[in-house]
């Protein structure tokens, strides 16, 4: 249990770190152009995500419940930045995005989460995909109300970060949180 929640934190960590577009970073001077190919560490870390939401059994299960509020924090935040890719055609990214955050939802049992990211996760569009993130908030609100406050420590201190499309994110998940409060 411990090495996955070690694990689970790392790799959320490493996510979390990963600038993805020089378009996206408007607070940083120098900022990387897209480095979200550099190395491919972006890709990486959602695919170790996807591995460890579907094969982590009870074990991995624990893990993710233990760190709900900041692996679908970062899973939102990564939602915003993978989006913002698509607008310079990348849209490799924000499928593989959306295959890890359908496992996660799987691996809790979020399974009307599930269907809202089937339906409307490709779809593009600066207000479609932000009313998405709204959804996913107002999902959680209803399924999953002990993990709101959680939820939206990490999403307000992800208000400072400079990537555009994740503030973004943070904040149409923030407002639907406390419209649902």
């Amino acid at each position: 249990m411990v090495l996955s929640v070690l694990f689970l934190e790392h790799v959320i960590s490493v996510l979390s770190q990963i600038p993805i577009l020089k378009a996206d970073v408007d607070r940083v001077e120098d900022s990387p152009v897209d480095s979200h190919t550099e190395d491919g560490k972006l890709q990486a870390a959602i695919f170790a995500l996807t591995a460890f939401f579907r094969g982590g059994g009870k074990v991995g299960k624990r893990a993710v419940e233990q760190n709900y509020a900041s692996v679908l924090s970062e899973l939102t935040l990564q939602l915003g930045s993978c989006h913002g890719l698509t607008y310079s055609g990348q849209h490799e990214p924000l499928r593989n995005l959306l295959t890890a955050f359908q496992a996660f939802c799987e691996c809790v049992g979020d399974l009307e989460m599930g269907k809202i990211l089937a339906r409307d996760g490709e779809l593009s569009g600066n207000e479609r995909w932000i009313s998405l993130i709204g959804d996913i908030a107002g999902c959680i609100s209803i399924k999953r109300p002990k993990e709101v406050q959680n939820i939206c420590l990490f999403l307000k201190n992800s208000l400072h970060r400079p990537q555009k499309y994740q503030r973004e994110a943070a904040a149409a998940a923030l407002s639907e949180f406390v419209r649902y409060r």
